[in-house]
């Protein structure tokens, strides 16, 4: 990895997850918290994956104005396995920081959003524990359950996680 590679990238969703972060990208650096605004978190399973699990998806379209989408700012290299973003695209976004900074970033989110599916019961969980780990507002957190919730089950809720996460 050379320095020409840094980026910000936008961590929502599961990668808020302290662990899940680090086992992902150790080299990562969180650098702020921040907001994407008229950005909405869904849960929605990829229309090009025949049979798929449900995904976290950073909407940008419908009621996605006038909302707003909590995540950190990382200083990181994209990941070199393709497997992590199996279903996924980078796109880029602006996020307004916490320390007052405004960030291009970019972030993934699914090629083709298909039918709102939950994600896997592992994932729903680095979603909360990344809520709590950076004490994201409680009105955010009961509109990502409500999203959650919304949505249809996932055919293979209980799958195990591929990620080894230390700790776990």
């Amino acid at each position: 990895m050379t320095t020409d590679d840094i980026g910000y990238y936008f961590a929502y969703c599961t990668w808020l997850d302290p662990r899940l972060l680090k086992a992902r990208a150790p080299s990562a650096r969180v650098v702020t918290l921040g907001r994407a605004h008229n950005r909405r978190v869904e849960f929605r399973r990829s229309a090009d994956l025949e049979g798929s699990k449900g995904w976290c998806h950073l909407s940008d379209t419908g009621d996605a104005w006038g909302r707003v989408a909590y995540g950190a700012v990382i200083a990181m290299s994209p990941p070199r396995d393709a497997r992590v973003f199996a279903a996924n695209e980078a796109r880029f976004l602006t996020v307004h920081g916490d320390d007052g900074a405004v960030y291009d970033c970019w972030t993934y989110c699914l090629n083709d959003p298909g039918e709102p599916m939950r994600v896997p019961d592992y994932e729903w969980d680095h979603i909360v524990a990344g809520v709590e780990a950076w004490a994201l507002p409680r009105s955010y957190a009961a509109e990502l359950r409500a999203t959650y919730d919304g949505a249809e089950t996932c055919p293979d809720a209980g799958r195990a996680n591929p990620v080894l996460i230390p700790d776990e």
